[in-house]
């Protein structure tokens, strides 16, 4: 809803006039204050005068404090409740009212009266609370998201699932609210140093445990979800997988669209040295991470950062603030959410500040006004910064307040001291301990070990009563160094150790596919298969090699890279199954420019799957790496299938007229067609592979377009072995029934005739053929059109054939059958009675099947039941038609069907006086119809029932045809004048 505001064109009392701005009291029926709302200006201000009101009082907000008040357009900064340190700095002043909901209004209140034109939110819970709202409902800038996007943090159950559901990768997790749940799955789990618990609420960042043992998880989820040790944040439980490898906290701002990374930084959350000890809210930390190097960054960008915000926004939640990932780098799966905060981290934030060169200011106020790409935000990339946090005696358990601190004034220039929990003591102006975390020692350094070393030589002159710090912040990090022994193959692009990495990585995968034969190990110069244990006569060494083709462009845009492997195994096995051989091994090439250890995991996964499929192993493969031939994050794949045949089975055999086609269905488009397929979607429709399927409510495009190629290897194999009428096998793959079909005739004359309307057409495929106007022809030509395999079959086998297929799992239709060609056919036909041949086709005379007469009698008495409800209505209506209730009754009663009632009783109640014009209509139309309905989108569906049939005392079938058309017109044509009139 829009709202009126009115602007006074003079002073109003109690506003002032700012900035040369005449501001004027202002009512929304949004706000329920006890005070004036203020109409703000969006822009900068001309005189330098902005006021900000920060909210918070930890060490993170000091910081932050301190970065505002270096823009030469503040001139004050208002940090409410504040601490010890932001009530004694030039430019800051501390405001005395806490961020509770209860006090919002007098947040808002002070907002109002002190002309605050930027309000900027520390902590989590004020917005968890709605505060950014609140400000917003006043006209207020805030910079921080709203309760809606702050569920990222708020709800680790919810985070979860959104991560899952917009494919960021994270560990496998399981959600309980019911204690008994929890503690079931505790108990089925063998090794409880393999997860991690959480509660999935706020928890001031001490609820994570990492049980070292099943009595500690045990005794963690009792006092989570029974003891309530944090509140009402257990009331969900979240138990993860527990992934290994070091830690990066990664910030960055969004304006809900666009983002902006600032260098990745490391805390030390254990209480102790060597990471020991109870989890605190963080003893210290230190940016930037030496582990996270230009090209990791990128990618935690684009698989992280950016699909985060533009799912929160997508989802109706634009996201607006800093944005906190907590990323681990596992050794297997390489970068990991381990969860998200929505405001800046404590105590990262006070190293990242040290490097921020930009104007925080200018930043802040372009995320909230939506332009956060009109600004630049630059960071010190020449200095390592550094910060040490001392606590008081007990934390993070319990511990006294009020004890005096000393040192503070005899800190170095370059060092820093942030204040936590201190307060100013008002009569002898000492500052004194009032939390856990106290003091934030911080400085920075053209190295890491110089920063600390900075530090710990300063923090044993600050000191307070039980005071204590960790001595080993960044000591790991400090320990790396970069080698400078000249140029390596790294340098140049290519990493040898994350290949290395990789081979680690998939031999269980391919040791998960040996076989009969083969052992599957992979690690030498060559896969090695042993033919001897198969006790074959005449064996015959079949091979096949495929791609993928542009479903990788799909599928690197959605970052889904774990179906494609499986395609890349059909593809080529499918292949070597048309010679009737059974795949032995399969072998891979994965060219990349910059090598994704975890998206080629996702690959080699897929393939490995694909081959239990298909029953072959996968002996080996190769990974090449070469940067400047592909852009980084770039794959192409290629697949290579051995199988073996004996010599007397091979296939296709010498096919003839009378043979049947049977097909088997697809799983989607498999692997060909996808350039159509994405300037359907993404030009013509205009579709994101993230939006929902127009045809398919509740999955998304990229579900659909990415399922993986059927492999048919096991029950075809099993009709080939099984029955000797199996004579031909097609892979209908690029060239879709067009090309594909023909392959198998060999030099048989033979045309094979395929009739439309024979087997489902799945709904993603017609809604291709209509969003893009894709004519007959040229979808037989371009897609399996919901066939993925055609077997031509003996026809007294046929039965046999569909028994077995279906008895292993696949469902087979006839499809059509074969014919001797005759002279002069085109090659293929595009009509909806379909034919294919090797030399020509034509036009389908039918298909030579006897129909028993009861068949023909219930056609018949199919087309005599609708004429009987077609005059009964005609009479109906000329009799009742001043009783409309009565009338729709009639018609429902007579076709017992929704669909058809709705059309004839809305013809009749509002068109009654033109009833008999309309069936004089139909009967005129009938004749000059019948040969245009042939080729109708109607017709398709119909003519699988009657396609072809020859009645005993009928050659060419046209007698039940006839009739049955004459029907099938009726109800078009009624249908058609219903939609157009009615």
């Amino acid at each position: 809803m829009k709202t009126a505001y009115k602007v006074h064109s003079s002073s109003v009392p109690g506003t002032g006039n700012k900035n040369g701005v005449v501001f004027g009291k202002i009512k929304s029926p949004n706000y329920n204050g006890g005070f004036p709302l203020v109409l703000k200006s969006s822009r900068l201000p001309t005189s330098n005068m902005v006021k900000i009101l920060l909210i918070g009082s930890g060490g993170r907000e000091h910081a932050i404090a301190w970065k505002l008040a270096q823009s030469p357009q503040v001139t004050r900064v208002f940090v409410a409740p504040g601490n010890g340190g932001t009530q004694k700095t030039e430019k800051l002043m501390n405001v005395p009212i806490s961020a509770t909901p209860s006090s919002f209004e007098g947040l808002g209140k002070f907002a109002h009266d002190n002309h605050v034109d930027l309000v900027v939110i520390g902590p989590e819970q004020p917005l968890v609370d709605g505060i950014s709202e609140f400000f917003k409902k006043m006209g207020i800038p805030c910079f921080g998201p709203s309760s809606k996007a702050a569920l990222i943090e708020a709800s680790k159950s919810f985070s979860k699932d959104f991560m899952k559901k917009h494919n960021i990768p994270t560990a496998e997790y399981k959600t309980f609210t019911e204690y008994s749940e929890a503690s079931q799955y505790i108990e089925s789990i063998t090794d409880a140093t393999r997860i991690v618990i959480k509660a999935s609420g706020l928890a001031a960042g001490k609820g994570v445990i990492l049980p070292a043992d099943q009595q500690e998880a045990r005794d963690t989820i009792r006092q989570i979800m029974v003891q309530k040790e944090f509140g009402t944040a257990g009331d969900s439980v979240v138990i993860e997988d527990r992934l290994e490898g070091p830690e990066l906290s990664v910030f960055a701002f969004s304006d809900g669209y666009s983002t902006v990374i600032l260098p990745p930084a490391q805390d030390h959350k254990r209480v102790g040295e060597d990471d020991t000890g109870l989890n605190t809210g963080g003893m210290g930390a230190f940016c930037p991470s030496p582990i996270c190097n230009e090209t990791l960054l990128k990618e935690i960008h684009s698989r992280v950062i950016q699909p985060t915000v533009d799912g929160l926004r997508r989802s109706g939640t634009p996201y607006v603030g800093l944005l906190y990932a907590g990323i681990l780098l596992d050794k297997v799966k390489g970068v990991q959410v381990l969860e998200y905060n929505c405001r800046f981290g404590d105590p990262e934030t006070q190293a990242v500040m040290l490097l921020l060169e930009s104007d925080l200011y200018e930043i802040m106020l372009a995320c909230v006004e939506g332009r956060l790409d009109s600004v630049g935000v630059n960071t010190r990339s020449d200095l390592f910064a550094a910060n040490v946090v001392v606590a008081s005696g007990g934390y993070p358990g319990s511990y006294q307040k009020g004890h005096v601190i000393t040192g503070l004034d005899g800190v170095p220039d370059d060092v820093i001291i942030f204040h936590a929990g201190t307060t100013l003591d008002d009569h002898s102006q000492k500052v004194i301990t009032s939390g856990g975390r106290v003091l934030n020692v911080s400085t920075t350094g053209k190295t890491l070990q110089e920063a600390l070393d900075k530090i710990y030589s300063v923090l044993p002159s600050v000191q307070f009563e039980g005071s204590f710090y960790r001595k080993d912040i960044g000591r790991k990090a400090s320990q790396y160094k970069k080698e400078t022994k000249g140029v390596t193959y790294k340098d140049a692009g290519v990493d040898i150790d994350s290949g290395n990495n990789l081979v680690d990585i998939i031999k269980p995968i391919t040791k998960a596919t040996k076989r009969i034969g083969c052992d599957a190990e992979i690690g030498g110069f060559g896969g090695l298969f042993d033919l001897k244990p198969l006790n074959m006569k005449d064996p015959i060494i079949v091979s096949g090699t495929d791609g993928v083709g542009t479903k990788l462009l799909i599928a690197h845009k959605v970052n889904v890279h774990d179906t494609i492997g499986i395609d890349l195994v059909a593809m080529s096995v499918n292949d070597v199954l048309a010679h009737g051989a059974e795949p032995l091994f399969f072998l891979d090439y994965f060219a990349t420019g910059k090598l994704d250890v975890r998206a080629a995991a996702d690959v080699v996964r897929g393939i490995g799957e694909g081959c239990k499929r298909s029953g072959c192993a996968l002996i080996g493969g190769e990974t090449a790496e070469m940067p400047g031939l592909y852009a980084p994050g770039e794959y192409d794949l290629a697949g290579f299938a051995v199988a073996v045949v004996e010599r007397s089975e091979m296939l296709p055999k010498r096919v003839s007229n009378g043979d049947v086609m049977i097909g088997l269905t697809s799983s989607g488009i498999h692997s060909n067609g996808y350039s159509l397929v994405r300037h359907i979607t993404e030009k013509i429709a205009g579709l994101n592979y993230h939006d929902e399927a127009p045809f398919s409510p509740g999955k998304k495009m990229w579900e659909i377009l990415l399922a993986p190629t059927k492999i048919y290897v096991k029950p075809v194999l099993a009709a080939i072995k099984g029955h000797s009428g199996v004579k031909a096998v097609a892979h209908i793959t690029g060239g879709g029934f067009t090309d594909n079909i023909p392959r198998v005739f060999g030099g048989a004359n033979v045309s094979g005739h395929v009739r439309l309307g024979s087997w489902p057409f799945p709904p993603l495929f017609q809604w291709l053929q209509k969003t893009g106007n894709v004519s007959t022809h040229e979808m037989l030509r371009t897609f399996n059109c919901g066939v993925g395999l055609v077997l031509v079959v003996a026809a007294e086998q046929e039965a046999d054939v569909l028994k077995t297929l279906r008895e292993n799992g696949e469902e087979g239709y006839v499809i059509g059958q074969l014919e001797d060609r005759k002279e002069g056919e085109e090659e293929m036909s595009s009509r909806p009675l379909y034919s294919s041949s090797s030399g020509g086709g034509g036009r389908n005379n039918g298909y030579q099947r006897k129909v028993p007469m009861y068949a023909i009698f219930l056609v018949y008495m199919t087309v005599i039941h609708f004429l009987l409800i077609l005059g009964n209505v005609f009479v109906t209506c000329v009799t009742y038609h001043w009783n409309q209730r009565i009338l729709l009754n009639k018609v429902n009663y007579l076709l017992e069907s929704k669909s058809p009632a709705t059309y004839i009783s809305d013809l009749v109640l509002l068109h009654q006086g033109r009833i008999l014009q309309s069936i004089k209509q139909v009967r005129n139309q009938v004749v000059m119809r019948r040969a245009s309905f042939l080729n109708s989108s109607h017709f398709s569906s119909l003519s699988c029932l009657i396609g072809g049939l020859e009645c005993d005392y009928c050659n060419d079938g046209h007698g039940i045809w006839n009739l049955l058309l004459w029907s099938v017109t009726l109800f078009q044509l009624v249908e058609s004048f219903a939609q157009q009139n009615c």
